[in-house]
């Protein structure tokens, strides 16, 4: 017979309070019922789990050990809990949706605030990542659907969902005085970017690579918000998705102009899922997601 959770959570508090006593008040039991569990949980797994001095507690070695079995043994019951709740909650199915900061720029709040009303009882959980993070999670079965801006690889399947055409951002005083713009041209210009493991980073190496030309990298951030603040502080330029900078763009901030290279333009997004037959739910959101928005 496994120990309760209670008895693990006793554990874990004696452990940080240094105390068994102190334990036992904040699980308000008595001292005795307190010590019976830890003595029946070390029984249990046949090990000391704490060194019991006059002035308190500490772990033993096996004890560090369980203090790491346990902590992700209650984590995942929380999890396990609060997936729960939302069935409790009336919710009959879960969709685990992962995208990236384009996708949630695009359609795609207005879509889930129709599905919400349309469909209740499908919760769609949603997490923000980059599009080589999310496919991992996809091709690991994290996620049910991506949202990405990514090359398609092979194994998983992708569906076109929305052009996410690119642009490029130049300091509001900057001299070029057009508004619009070829890669080539935006070249002589120090760069500010995201890392070099971001879709968008490698993207424009390979372009520059093909022009022979190099690719000034000079600042890389972790956000759009960083890189159009610093392209607004004349720290350089930077070439994002044009609804992003869009949404950043403040008058006298910078200058957004059009990318012309067939590239940038024709750049798509993708709904990313596994080949294996989809849950009903997840194949019905699927479908949603590519049905025009109405408004």
């Amino acid at each position: 017979m496994l120990p309760n959770l209670d008895s693990i959570q006793l554990f874990l508090c004696a452990v940080q309070a240094k105390s068994i006593s102190k334990a036992a008040e904040i699980n308000h039991i008595s001292l005795s019922a307190a010590s019976r569990r830890l003595s029946l949980l070390e029984q249990r797994f046949g090990v000391t789990l704490l060194e019991r001095r006059a002035d308190g507690v500490s772990p033993t070695a096996a004890g560090e050990a369980m203090v790491v079995y346990a902590e992700g043994l209650l984590q995942q019951v929380e999890q396990m809990r609060s997936a729960l709740s939302d069935y409790a909650g009336g919710a009959m199915a879960k969709v685990h949706l992962a995208a990236n900061v384009s996708a949630l720029s695009h359609q795609l709040p207005e879509q889930l605030a129709a599905w919400s009303r349309q469909f209740p009882n499908i919760r769609i959980e949603i997490c923000e990542a980059r599009s080589a993070v999310i496919v991992d999670w996809v091709r690991q079965g994290i996620a049910d659907i991506g949202i990405v801006t990514a090359t398609p690889e092979p194994g998983l399947k992708y569906t076109a969902y929305v052009n996410d055409p690119l642009c490029a951002i130049v300091p509001f005083h900057h001299p070029w005085p057009q508004p619009h713009i070829r890669f080539e041209d935006l070249l002589d210009n120090d760069f500010i970017g995201l890392d070099k493991d971001a879709a968008s980073t490698q993207q424009m190496a390979r372009q520059a690579q093909a022009l022979g030309r190099p690719l000034n990298q000079l600042v890389q951030v972790q956000s759009f918000d960083a890189m159009c603040r610093l392209v607004a502080a004349e720290q350089g330029v930077a070439v994002l998705p044009t609804i992003v900078a869009s949404g950043f763009r403040q008058p006298s901030q910078f200058r957004l102009l059009v990318l012309q290279d067939d590239w940038a333009q024709q750049r798509k997004m993708y709904l990313c899922t596994r080949h294996d037959p989809l849950p009903a739910p997840v194949a019905q959101f699927l479908h949603h997601l590519l049905q025009p928005l109405v408004a």
